[in-house]
């Protein structure tokens, strides 16, 4: 990660958008055929595919409603 010294903070978005384009790995539900509410509800499942994982999903314990508030912030920060 650089960043530039006259900059006080990072924008975290610019970073991860510019990481990803760098290795054309898909970005946006969009880039996987899938719709944001197909993608929300992928998401909202994902923990119970694989019980004896943890993840970053079951600390955050997000339901239905939060996860597409989530995921719509994120397509919307991306999408520009």
């Amino acid at each position: 990660l650089r960043v530039n010294p006259r900059r006080k903070q990072v924008d975290v978005i610019e970073v991860l958008d510019a990481a990803l384009r760098a290795h054309g790995v898909a970005r946006l539900p969009a880039d996987l055929g899938l719709d944001d509410e197909q993608f929300s509800a992928a998401v909202v499942k994902a923990p119970s595919t694989r019980p004896d994982r943890y993840t970053i999903l079951e600390r955050l314990d997000l339901d239905e409603g939060a996860t597409r508030e989530r995921v719509t912030s994120y397509v919307d920060a991306l999408d520009h």
